[in-house]
């Protein structure tokens, strides 16, 4: 015999929301058809379209617009309407520009391929450094981490040196070098410089005299990883999707041949 049915009266009732704020958990990004771009250097932080915003979409921090929450934001533009008509920070660009082309041969990448991977690898390094800190004693000594800075610094020079050699000077060729897209992949590897040299003076024996570890990382250390995230979603939503609509597809592959040359 089959399983029994259940009865109507042992059914749970539907259209109820059980749990406060439980919207955070369903992904609606895939919704969209086209996305939000903030210019950071337009925007007046004047916050109408994190007032507006029905999804709670706008990320703000000390009363500064840093971008959207993408796997929450729909698409409906109504803060780029807001946006006051002197500033016009916010621009709604259709989202297959940011899809990235799938590799025509069987394992063939394409530099903003190679750059993505790399990136996985980043903040799992970050992720990695970051727990292990904060699952340790507060009083626990910097040479614990040492193995994970090192690994992080490994990654983090081999990145940069790709961006800064390789793929920016040909971003140049059709952008320029100052401001605009490429200005946040410059101002990316400040980040990645800042958040190295950070990460190197807590492993010098005596670094820790103002506090322990846990207090030095959140003072320091969690900024620069926050800022750090959120600059690689920005090359990966503005930057890289840019670069392949630029670039022909054969030429981005042989840009990646010459990252790993």
């Amino acid at each position: 015999m089959g399983e029994k049915k259940r009865g109507s009266s042992e059914l749970p009732i539907g259209g109820l929301i059980l749990e406060a704020g439980n919207a955070r958990d369903y992904a609606t990004g895939g919704w969209r058809t086209f996305r939000p771009i903030l210019d950071r250097d337009t925007c007046n932080d004047c916050l109408l379209c994190f007032w507006y915003c029905p999804d709670s979409s706008v990320l703000v921090s000390d009363g500064k617009v840093l971008g959207f929450d993408l796997d929450h934001c729909k698409g409906c533009g109504i803060c780029a309407e807001v946006c006051p008509p002197k500033i016009r920070a916010i621009t709604m660009m259709e989202e297959v520009g940011f899809q990235t082309p799938p590799a025509e041969e069987e394992g063939a990448m394409t530099a903003t391929d190679h750059l993505r991977q790399e990136h996985r690898a980043i903040l799992e390094q970050l992720e990695a450094l970051e727990q292990t800190i904060l699952h340790s004693p507060p009083e626990a000594s910097p040479e614990g981490v040492q193995g994970l800075v090192d690994a992080l610094e490994e990654v983090l020079e081999g990145h940069m040196k790709k961006e800064e050699e390789v793929l920016f000077p040909y971003l140049e060729g059709f952008l320029g070098k100052v401001g605009g897209p490429v200005g946040v992949g410059w101002e990316h590897e400040e980040i990645y410089r800042n958040l190295l040299f950070f990460a190197r003076e807590v492993t010098i024996p005596g670094a820790l005299a103002e506090g322990g570890l846990h207090a030095v990382w959140k003072a320091r250390g969690v900024p620069l990883i926050q800022g750090l995230r959120k600059h690689i979603q920005k090359e990966e939503e503005v930057l890289f999707p840019i670069a392949e609509r630029l670039i022909a597809a054969d030429l981005l592959e042989e840009i990646a041949a010459e990252m790993e040359a």
